[in-house]
């Protein structure tokens, strides 16, 4: 049972290490909705920033309209694929409440500090660009 516990602390999977090299803040410097130049002002469907927690399922993003909300991260190693599940739950010990309607799928690629998702919500089609910011990511002491 120890080595099997140190066994993960130690040794990460592919999975692991792609997903620590998000871990951050990321704002929203450009976005594309269908094919245009979009400006998501008060929109509350598109994120204006997102907060990547060293766990995936206790991420907060803040919407365009200023709200915020917590989200469920996942990531496939495959094709770099990423989705994003809004958690009316919350972040707490709640019981998780998975908004599918609103998912965001696609793509992902990280290069330096500027995060690039292209994918599929609601219907439209995305192309967001991030820019991590230097900020340091809360701490977890369990």
């Amino acid at each position: 049972i120890i080595f099997s516990r140190a066994k993960r602390a130690f040794i990460k999977t592919e999975k692991q290490l792609k997903y620590q090299a998000l871990v951050g803040k990321y704002s929203l410097i450009e976005t594309t909705k269908n094919n245009e130049l979009y400006n998501p002002i008060n929109d509350s469907t598109l994120y204006k920033d997102l907060y990547i927690e060293k766990q995936s399922r206790w991420n907060i993003l803040r919407k365009s309209d200023n709200t915020t909300s917590a989200y469920i991260l996942e990531l496939e190693n495959k094709n770099d694929s990423i989705s994003i599940y809004l958690n009316k739950g919350g972040i707490g010990d709640d019981p998780d409440i998975i908004d599918s309607l609103s998912v965001l799928r696609g793509i992902y690629s990280l290069n330096d500090s500027i995060l690039t998702i292209s994918g599929i919500q609601l219907n439209n089609t995305l192309n967001l660009k991030y820019k991590k910011q230097n900020i340091i990511p809360k701490e977890w002491f369990w």
